[in-house]
């Protein structure tokens, strides 16, 4: 920890060492002519907290309710770094967040239904591990398509990192204070659930229509075989898909 406050203090003393450094600051913003104002730096802010929120909030749940395997707090934090590559690695990082969009709306009642019902502990732990990938990667794809200029990018990145302080500090040291159970996760559920606006299938997709009717059947299924819970989220599915 101390290595780390002196390099802290080591970069900042560099930093005010820098002969010139207002005059490049002032250059440099001379150069652009994009204006960032303070409801963009806001909505910066915003998807990157959600995302660093619903990190934590999906790790403490599955390692706390789901199951206690060794170290399965590794995966949600590898698909969370998998979501950057995604959204910013895309050529179109507009598309994504909308394949994104759906799929966080696909599989929001799934999920849910896992808090209120017995679910198999592996199918539990997919439908919660893919829901965090495919929100973090609509939040950082949307993050990706509003980049400003090169000019802007310090600072673009510097308001992503305050973001994910601030969900993190929420979720990891204001959450337990606050909160007698885990609500910061089903909280962080429906912060991200607020960033699928405009992520709506056309009305009679061929392809949304076909997942109708393969969760129709696999809801059939279950309950043919007595699977109430497995036949319930396929419904519920089905039900979201025809509602989008």
């Amino acid at each position: 920890m101390w290595l780390y406050v002196a390099f802290l203090v080591c970069t900042a003393g560099a930093a005010l060492l820098v002969p010139g450094r207002a005059g490049m600051v002032a250059s440099v913003r001379t150069q652009t002519s994009e204006a960032i104002t303070r409801a963009r730096r806001g909505r910066w802010v915003w998807l990157s907290l959600v995302p660093s929120a619903l990190l934590l909030g999906t790790t403490r749940y599955i390692t706390t309710d789901i199951a206690s395997f060794p170290l399965l707090w590794i995966l949600p934090l590898v698909l969370y770094l998998l979501s950057f590559i995604v959204g910013f690695g895309v050529r179109d990082p507009a598309r994504v967040a909308e394949t994104a969009g759906r799929l966080v709306v696909i599989g929001a009642i799934p999920v849910a239904l896992t808090f209120v019902g017995r679910v198999p502990t592996f199918l539990a732990l997919g439908l919660h591990l893919g829901w965090l990938f495919a929100a973090a990667t609509l939040a950082h794809a949307r993050l990706s398509a509003d980049r400003p200029e090169a000019a802007r990018l310090t600072e673009f990145y510097a308001w992503i990192s305050v973001g994910g302080v601030v969900g993190g500090t929420a979720s990891a040291l204001v959450a337990p204070v606050v909160f007698t159970r885990v609500w910061e996760y089903p909280l962080a559920i429906v912060a991200a659930l607020a960033l699928t606006g405009g992520a709506q299938a056309r009305p009679g997709s061929r392809s949304a229509w076909i997942a109708v009717g393969v969760a129709v059947v696999a809801g059939g299924w279950f309950q043919q075989h007595g699977d109430v819970q497995l036949a319930t989220v396929a419904m519920a599915a089905a039900g979201l898909l025809v509602l989008r």
